[in-house]
């Protein structure tokens, strides 16, 4: 098993685990406001015997914050970025769900679609990560489609196809008849994040993220 798969195993069983647990809908995955779902994916890792560093809002040198950073008693030092988007919550509420997921590449007005947190993992790695990762926690109803969308996103960011690893689950959800999780994880090592992807990170530079070097270095690492 290479380490984004176990890192995708640990943050879909962290959701797992919760839903089982929380006894109510209103405690649900699902109904949680970001903070308290980043929350249950630090204590999942934090119960971990094989995790030494386990944070939320790690500081990296250029001042930002990391959704979630871990550190293995082996020396894999991760850093991840969380976006959680309920397509069921956003119709009901008249929201427009797409943008917060694709908005980047058509609207720059949008601050915080996981286009955005994408493009923020390709400033925090410093000189010892050793992967990065981009989780998305999402649910919708069944006819919702959602996993047609998250699809589409990988696809728009070449993140569908090596060096990066794609992971997925999904179950019905308990709580809400007709609506079912969809929880991806995109993972790879940082060494062979490749040279290309600077030009997905160009899209996102209304937003103020730069590369590391002169806003210019490729994002191979050796």
């Amino acid at each position: 098993m290479s380490f984004s798969s176990w890192f995708a195993q640990e943050c879909f069983a962290a959701v797992r685990s919760h839903d089982h647990r929380c006894g109510t809908k209103e405690k649900a995955f699902s109904e949680l406001y970001r903070g308290s779902q980043n929350d249950v994916l630090r204590l999942q890792f934090s119960r971990l015997s094989n995790v030494r560093v386990c944070k939320m809002g790690q500081i990296h040198p250029q001042g930002k914050e990391a959704g979630l950073f871990i550190e293995t008693n082996a020396g894999e030092r991760l850093y991840s970025e969380i976006k959680a988007m309920h397509k069921t919550w956003f119709k009901e509420h008249g929201c427009s769900y797409p943008t917060y997921l694709w908005s980047s590449f058509r609207n720059a007005s949008k601050e915080h679609c996981a286009g955005c947190e994408l493009a923020k993992l390709a400033t925090l790695p410093d000189a010892n990560t050793t992967h990065v990762a981009l989780i998305i926690l999402g649910s919708s109803l069944h006819r919702g489609r959602m996993d047609e969308d998250l699809d589409k996103f990988a696809q728009m960011t070449h993140i569908d196809s090596e060096p990066w690893e794609s992971y997925r689950d999904g179950w019905p959800n308990q709580w809400h008849c007709g609506s079912c999780y969809h929880l991806r994880v995109w993972g790879c090592e940082w060494k062979n994040v490749p040279e290309w992807w600077e030009s997905v990170v160009e899209v996102f530079r209304p937003y103020g993220y730069s590369l590391p070097i002169d806003g210019r270095a490729p994002l191979m690492r050796k």
